[in-house]
């Protein structure tokens, strides 16, 4: 079974549940995950597990798995965060003698340990898996757009004042809401303008206490960019006396400045992809461009439009298979990609060159994993990414300091540190953004971040004495008949899901179905497709709805009810191929048709935000 760990971690709240009722059901489902009988866990960036404490939601729950597994692989690209006491209970969930005294020695750590290096790596003919890159700085001066850049000094005084004071006051959670209206008004009139309207609406809610974040501070830098504008919504009240009337007069700035054109960065954009198809001798060379927030998505999008240009959009409303519509486009048809931190993770666009931050999340490693969505194995031309920031800027002050700062580091290093490097200075980047809003000296914060970066990479440097280079990677035995492991894997589910059909079980449990995945068969009287679809409707509903189509085309509602009773009686399907490509349009088009029943006179062919297939089950006669 695949997952996120934060789909699993414990609830907390739920819209018409009693606390008593919430805590129930996080025992509940607890208890059914680390009872299902795992063979294997694996946590991808497992140093999201290690915690800041053993008391960490994250990190109990990987403590509970890892007792009860008898197998467990950890992938990291940075195990070792500088911090001796997370790195310890890191390999405490190999092995707990680590949280309990065992020297974090060489002798005890090489032997849990295989390191692959990604600067190392060939094809077996010797030759080098990744391209060259490069990254530049783009100053983005405002010429004309003088009422732009009154909104972005407006809006660093609100933010610089209103920082200062939750500092004081230490009330991080008016620190968090300020920091990120600084952003929005790096990334767009459009954005900035958007959340001070929403914030309007907050502040003049009556008799409401400032509240954030729900989850607690630890948190917030782990949510993107469009999830923490969410979150504002959250943020009633106002967050100091005269917050409302300031506000006010900025939402009348920002509307002057929507009412004055296009902003100017956004011109600059435009004129960076004709210098770019220029130079490249490509009028049609694909780009992709990144953004933290959907309402600078949604500007981008129609500016696209309105030139001519072909563009298409991922952002994190999207499901897998909308996800993969819209990469299949940019690859087919579409010029440029414009994507929010969503499409950062889990797609391959190495057919692809150029990568463009048209805004920057205030995390070195956030960036990088944006550059890394075209800097893959595949990839045939070298590597090019600009960052885009406004003149005499927050941003373009804080980035200037922050690449002289990184790459002094990374020559006295190495480049095999670069992990270490930038764990470390996500760590300090947003505090450097901080002195810059606040008025310190740049370049002694600068200094400071330096120091401290240094510091904790070598720190987390000495990670790689306790590693043996010369150690044998571990061999994988078996041959196991892969029917075995679907069955173990169907037993696990249905420990899980408690063998019922209750709907809310079901739609968190199962996860979205992948096209590459091959698909589960099971034995029937009448041959066909069995699926199951989640429909999100308005104010949040949602609706589960079993479909089955014969192999004759013909829907039986009657036979996918004797098909679902089956499956959690506990059938045991055996694993066939991957859907093809017209396979699985094909099954869309059946979802469309008798899961969501649209309106005859809407579009067939676009699949609603709210569709996704949660499980598919071939029967053969």
């Amino acid at each position: 079974m695949v997952c996120s760990v934060d789909s699993i971690k414990p609830l907390s709240a739920r819209k018409g549940w009693e606390p008593e009722r919430v805590r129930e059901h996080n025992r509940q489902r607890l208890d059914a995950i680390v009872a299902a009988g795992w063979d294997l866990i694996i946590f991808d960036e497992a140093h999201h597990v290690s915690g800041s404490s053993d008391e960490v939601a994250r990190h109990r729950l990987a403590v509970e798995l890892a007792a009860l597994a008898p197998h467990m692989l950890l992938l990291s690209a940075t195990p070792h965060s500088g911090k001796s006491d997370a790195f310890a209970r890191l390999l405490g969930l190999l092995d707990d003698r680590f949280v309990h005294g065992l020297p974090v020695t060489r002798e005890f750590v090489a032997p849990l340990v295989v390191r692959s290096e990604k600067r190392h790596a060939t094809d077996n003919r010797g030759t080098p898996l990744f391209q060259p890159r490069t990254t530049r700085l783009r100053i983005v001066p405002y010429g004309q757009r003088e009422v732009e850049e009154q909104l972005y000094d407006a809006i660093t005084d609100y933010v610089r004042f209103g920082y200062q004071r939750a500092k004081t006051e230490k009330r991080p959670a008016v620190g968090f809401l300020v920091l990120l209206m600084q952003r929005l008004a790096s990334s767009s009139t459009a954005a900035v303008l958007s959340a001070l309207e929403r914030r309007h609406a907050a502040i003049v809610v009556e008799g409401t206490q400032l509240r954030l974040f729900p989850e607690g501070a630890e948190e917030w830098g782990d949510l993107t960019g469009e999830e923490q504008v969410d979150a504002m919504q959250g943020a009633l009240g106002a967050a100091w006396g005269n917050e409302l009337a300031e506000v006010e007069l900025l939402i009348t700035l920002a509307r002057r400045a929507a009412g004055a054109g296009l902003d100017a960065k956004a011109r600059d954009l435009l004129a960076l992809l004709d210098d770019l198809a220029s130079s490249e001798g490509d009028p049609s060379l694909k780009v992709v461009v990144f953004t933290e927030f959907t309402q600078t998505q949604n500007m981008l999008l129609e500016m696209f439009e309105g030139v001519g240009i072909s563009a298409v959009a991922i952002n994190g409303g999207m499901g897998i298979h909308e996800r993969a519509i819209v990469q299949a486009e940019f690859r087919a048809r579409a010029r440029v990609l414009v994507s929010t931190d969503a499409g950062g993770e889990g797609i391959n666009l190495q057919f692809a060159h150029v990568i463009v931050n048209y805004d920057l999340p205030w995390s070195p490693s956030r960036i990088e994993q944006r550059i890394g969505r075209v800097d893959r194995i595949g990839q045939t031309h070298p590597v090019q990414a600009f960052n885009l920031a406004m003149e005499h800027s927050i941003d373009a002050r804080v980035l200037e300091v922050l690449e002289t700062k990184l790459a002094v580091i990374l020559a006295e290093l190495g480049a095999d540190k670069a992990g270490d490097i930038l764990n470390s200075a996500d760590r300090h980047a947003e505090e450097l953004y901080a002195a810059a809003i606040t008025g310190e000296n740049v370049a002694t914060a600068g200094d400071r971040f330096e120091t401290e970066t240094r510091e904790e990479t070598q720190q987390a440097a000495s990670f790689f004495d306790l590693i043996d280079p010369a150690a044998s990677r571990p061999t994988i035995g078996g041959g196991d008949d892969p029917g075995v492991w679907v069955e173990k894997a169907l037993a696990a589910r249905a420990a899980v899901l408690g063998n019922s059909d209750v709907l809310g079980s079901v739609l968190d449990t199962l996860p979205e179905v992948s096209p590459a995945e091959p698909v589960p068969a099971i034995a029937g009287t009448r041959g066909g497709l069995f699926s199951l679809w989640e429909v999100a409707g308005a104010g949040g509903s949602r609706t589960c709805t079993p479909v089955f189509v014969a192999d004759d085309g013909a829907a039986r509602p009657d036979i996918a009810d004797r098909v679902w009773d089956s499956l959690v009686a506990g059938a045991v399907p055996q694993p066939t191929a991957p859907m093809r490509d017209d396979e699985w349009d094909e099954l869309w088009d059946t979802g469309w048709s008798y899961a969501v029943r649209p309106d005859p006179a809407g579009d067939p062919a676009g699949h609603p935000p709210g569709l996704a297939l949660r499980l598919l089950v071939r029967v053969t006669s």
